[in-house]
């Protein structure tokens, strides 16, 4: 078997690489989507709602539309508005790169399990076991931090989808469009990622199951790794609160109830 020490073997620089680029490629797209569809919205309501120069446009009580308190207080919302749009844009390109950072990190533990065989040292266990609390760290951490903003993201999301969806039937326009596909775009992007981290997780589960460990003669090598077998049997990934698992079988629930609770209103209203 071939010796690995501690510092990175080719096969983990690949990895490494691989996966910056896919994080570069992919921030890189959440920048030019985020920044097309305030050009869409922006030009949308300059052009196709004339009384509206803004994207958001505020009447302030007790003033006149064309008077200065008024266009202050609008400027002030614009500048809001596009503040609020680039930090939704870092903690969307903060989300990507922890889980795909993550990802990286489960993808290398893959390649450590895959190599075990009766020639496996402790040496060998010993770091790889290092690896493997790293990553269920930064997979646990993650989630803490991501779990409220994933729970935030599927209320505005199924609440924005329905919100859209009746103003569609009043009056189908582009800027009520360009909303309905960012909506459903930026939650596709959390479920998608969340699925990825979940197979890769069962990807690992299964490299270690299928590896070679039974071959072991050291008896605590085998427990280090029937250890790392059983934590890699609990459920790990994003979730709302527990509540929900991010995933896509999660958007498309979202995505079918807001349709449905909008059928619903329909009947009612």
């Amino acid at each position: 078997m071939v010796e690995i020490s501690e510092n990175k073997t080719l096969e983990e620089m690949e990895s490494d690489k691989k996966y910056k680029r896919i994080i570069r490629v992919v921030i890189a797209a959440l920048a030019v989507f985020y920044f097309l569809v305030t050009l869409v919205l922006i030009l949308g309501s300059l052009i196709f709602i004339p009384t509206m120069g803004m994207p958001i446009y505020v009447k302030v009580p007790w003033t006149r539309s064309n008077s200065h308190p008024s266009h202050e207080v609008n400027v002030a919302f614009l500048i809001l508005y596009m503040s609020v749009n680039l930090l939704i844009i870092g903690i969307d390109a903060l989300f990507m790169l922890f889980t795909l950072h993550c990802v990286a990190e489960l993808s290398v533990c893959c390649i450590y399990a895959s190599k075990i065989d009766r020639q496996t040292n402790r040496d060998f266990i010993k770091i790889f076991v290092k690896k493997h609390l790293r990553v269920l760290h930064l997979i646990e951490t993650s989630s803490e931090v991501f779990n409220i903003m994933s729970f935030i993201q599927l209320l505005t999301s199924f609440g924005m989808a329905v919100s859209t969806l009746i103003k569609l039937t009043s009056e189908i326009d582009i800027m009520s469009i360009t909303i309905m596909s960012a909506i459903a775009s930026q939650l596709f992007i959390y479920c998608f990622l969340g699925s990825i981290l979940s197979t890769m997780c069962e990807k690992l589960q299964e490299s270690l199951y299928c590896s070679k460990w039974y071959e072991i003669k050291d008896i605590s090598i085998k427990k280090n790794i029937l250890i790392m077998i059983g934590e890699m049997q609990r459920k790990q990934g994003y979730s709302a609160f527990g509540i929900v698992n991010i995933d896509l079988e999660t958007y498309s629930n979202v995505i079918k109830s807001a349709y449905g609770f909008f059928n619903f209103l329909l009947k009612v209203l």
